[in-house]
Parts: structure tokens; C-alpha cells; sequence
């Protein structure tokens, strides 16, 4: 009976179910987790026990919206040749620090939250669909992002100026780090198909949980 071309049938039926089950499960959890990092965040404010410095350092990371932006443009910077990767970089680093003093100085409003959603989804789409943009785009896209991510990163005024600074200085470096990272090892993966499949693959799920952190942020 099993080997009935029915019986054969339904077996692979069963096994593209199951693949398509555990992404679809997997995109859930990991949405869901990246949900929780605002509200622990907000519960603690900082990391007790580390200096201003670092927990500036780690901020990027207790954001969603960061986080996705920063996967995102990542793999966008990274899956260009090396000589290139370094010029999307120093315009997101300036781009950043723009935006870190005009959060520090109350010049502009904090952003808001599904436009960095949409920036991260858009980043991703371009890596997701690979377009080829000219390297002048990716600059322009890479400082707009510093600079709403620098925004979206104000400092505690009630510490002293000593505290304020190193902060600063912390998410700064912590926003430069976190883009670099993905970055740079996507830029080191062989020139092959399965390589740009699996950057690809990895974008598309950065649209899926943006989509799913979108419909959480609207429905409340």
C-alpha cells in the first residue's frame, strides 16, 4: 500500500506542510520575543549594574524597530563586494550622530514607530527582491537610517551631563556595531546561489515580522 502513487502523494504532501508549518511557527516566536524587548525596556530603563556607556551600547537591541532596521540595512550594505561595503558606513555613522544631537537637543520628536518599520521593510524588500541599486542610493538610504534610528534615541536628561555624554557616545558606537556586524559577515559569504538565497530567505522574514509587529502596533 505504500508504495500506491496516492499513498506517495499524500507523503509529500505531509512533508511540505510540515517545513511550512515550523517557518511559519518559527516567524511567530521570534516576532513574538521581539515584542517583549519594548516592555522590558521600559520596566527597567537600564541594565542594572552597567554604566551608562554600555547600556547606550545595548540599547539599539532593546528596541524592535532597531533591530530590524539595523538586520536590514545589514544585509543590504553586506551582500555588495567589500570595496564597497565601507561607503554605506560612514554615511550611517554621521547620519546617526546627526540625529543622536538633535534627540539630545529636543530639535525634533522622537520617531514614530511603524516608520521605522517601514524603513526596515523596505530595506529588506530590495535585498529580498535583488534589486541593484547604484551605490549613491545606498548612502542617501544608509544616513536617513543613522539618522532616524539617532533620533529615535534620546538620552535621559535627568542624569548629569557626564552620564548623558557617555551615553550618547554608548548608543552611537552600539548603533555602529549592530550595522557593521551583519554587514560585514554577509559580505564574507561565498559568491554562490545558495549564499544569495539564504540572505534573501532571511529578508523575507524581516518583512513578515515587521508586518506582524505593524499589525500588533495598529491594533492597539
Amino acid at each position: 500500500m505504500e508504495n500506491h502513487p496516492f499513498c506517495r502523494s499524500q507523503k509529500g504532501i505531509r512533508k511540505s506542510v510540515v517545513p511550512a508549518r515550523s517557518t511559519r511557527a518559527g516567524t511567530i516566536s521570534l516576532g513574538s520575543l521581539l515584542l517583549l524587548l519594548p516592555q522590558i525596556a521600559s520596566a527597567h530603563g537600564t541594565v542594572e549594574g552597567l554604566d551608562e556607556f554600555v547600556n547606550g551600547l545595548l540599547h539599539p537591541l532593546f528596541s524592535p524597530a532597531h533591530v530590524l532596521v539595523l538586520l536590514a540595512f545589514g544585509f543590504w550594505i553586506g551582500t555588495h563586494p567589500p570595496i564597497r561595503l565601507r561607503s554605506p558606513l560612514p554615511a550611517f555613522a554621521l547620519g546617526a550622530l546627526a540625529g543622536l544631537l538633535c534627540a539630545w537637543k529636543g530639535m525634533l520628536s522622537p520617531v514614530y514607530q511603524p516608520v521605522l518599520l517601514g524603513v526596515a521593510m523596505l530595506a529588506a524588500i530590495v535585498v529580498a527582491a535583488d534589486f541593484k541599486l547604484p551605490l549613491s542610493i545606498r548612502v542617501i538610504c544608509g544616513a536617513i537610517a543613522g539618522f532616524l534610528l539617532g533620533l529615535d534615541s534620546p538620552p535621559d536628561l535627568a542624569g548629569n551631563p557626564q552620564a548623558i555624554f557617555k551615553t550618547l557616545i554608548g548608543t552611537w558606537i552600539g548603533l555602529y556595531i549592530w550595522l557593521v556586524n551583519p554587514a560585514f559577515y554577509t559580505s564574507l559569504l561565498p559568491q554562490k546561489k545558495w549564499a544569495s538565497y539564504a540572505v534573501r530567505i532571511a529578508a523575507s522574514w524581516i518583512i513578515a515580522i515587521a508586518v506582524m509587529v505593524l499589525a500588533f502596533a495598529f491594533r492597539k
